[in-house]
């Protein structure tokens, strides 16, 4: 039986297709399907899908997507600051407000723990709103590409 592990790759714009044998592979190129092809295991293809997932991550953390801000306290009262969490000081008390990307508002938390925790449930859900966040495909064959047999013509007035 032929396995084909079918992963998107969003950062790179492209399909990795992990196949068992490169007769898989070059029954895909034959069948003119376009990506990244390479004789693996489902090992090889959950190391690809994560890798995947951490370049997507990666390119949204750099564009600033994920937002977090901390509350600063001021002689005027309290400022938000931009901040990272992995370069915060452990605490308790800070208050952060994080960009919750899949449904546009922001969650309000305390204290630097609960701040990381909220962020990767952030990033997952981004991940799975995407369509990269659980799993990959799993094909047992090449699909049959579908063929147009007509032609339009369009007339613009």
């Amino acid at each position: 039986m032929t396995t084909i592990y079918v992963i998107r790759n969003l950062a790179q714009t492209t399909t990795n297709f992990v196949c068992d044998r490169q007769e898989t592979i070059d029954a895909g190129v034959t069948a003119k399907f376009k990506g990244t092809f390479s004789v693996g295991t489902a090992d090889d293809a959950n190391t690809i899908w994560q890798q995947a997932r951490n370049a997507w991550l990666d390119q949204k953390v750099s564009e600033g997507i994920f937002n977090v801000n901390k509350e600063v306290p001021t002689e005027y009262g309290i400022m938000w600051q931009t901040c990272d969490l992995a370069t915060e000081t452990a605490n308790t008390s800070t208050t952060y407000r994080l960009l919750n990307v899949p449904h546009g508002d922001h969650i309000g938390v305390t204290g630097l723990d609960d701040a990381v925790r909220m962020q990767d449930t952030i990033r997952q859900q981004y991940l799975d709103f995407v369509g990269i966040g659980s799993t990959y495909q799993t094909w047992t064959e090449w699909p049959q590409r579908i063929q147009s047999t007509s032609t339009s013509t369009v007339k613009i007035v």
